[in-house]
């Protein structure tokens, strides 16, 4: 911990007016693409047949739909907690079966595919089935933030353990961004909720 404590205070006459000197020194979020002006973005989840099912349920009702966002495209497990997602960052086939036709008629409808991410990856190699076992890459390349031992330092999120990608490094960052392009937008996901991005 630090022995100073700095601050910045902004002066404002109205919410808008702070929210405006606050922006004008953190930055200002890019305007949203005009797709996601064109309809609602759904948020669904449980697999293909059910998405399916509810799009058409929607369709029928004349819906305009601009996304549709699957938080949990990369499957689920049971944890103590419940169920919850596989943070792997990878498609979940068996939930998502058909996932290229699914896409495929999405955007022939003008309608955008989103997905789900965040900062942590799971050792999932030993229970299931992966085509790219990101944990143990980014273990080897040194991408995790570490304990003093230089080992991954394990977060506890209910009844598993998830190490945090380190974003402070480079070559880091790099790799997210590769494996976003092959595991995101070569699957035909448009854009992502990034969670834990506080």
């Amino acid at each position: 911990f630090a022995e100073v404590l700095s601050q910045r205070l902004f002066c404002g006459t109205c919410p808008l007016s702070l929210l405006e000197a606050y922006t004008s020194f953190c930055g200002r979020m890019r305007p949203l693409p005009a797709w996601a002006h064109r309809g609602a973005i759904i948020g669904t989840q449980g697999g293909t047949a059910k998405v399916q099912s509810l799009l058409r349920k929607l369709e029928e009702q004349n819906t305009p739909i601009s996304a549709v966002w699957l938080q949990d495209w990369v499957g689920r497990r049971k944890t103590g907690a419940g169920s919850q997602l596989w943070w792997s960052w990878e498609l979940d086939r068996d939930c998502y079966p058909g996932w290229e036709a699914l896409v495929s008629k999405l955007r022939a409808n003008g309608v955008r595919m989103l997905t789900y991410l965040n900062p942590f990856l799971v050792d999932a190699s030993r229970s299931r089935s992966l085509s790219r076992d990101l944990y143990s890459e980014a273990e080897k390349s040194g991408y995790f933030v570490t304990r003093q031992d230089d080992k991954p330092y394990p977060i506890g999120n209910t009844t598993f353990s998830a190490s945090m990608m380190d974003l402070t490094n480079p070559d880091c960052r790099t790799w997210i961004k590769a494996f976003i392009k092959s595991n995101y937008l070569d699957v035909g996901s448009s854009g992502w909720m990034l969670d834990y991005a506080e």
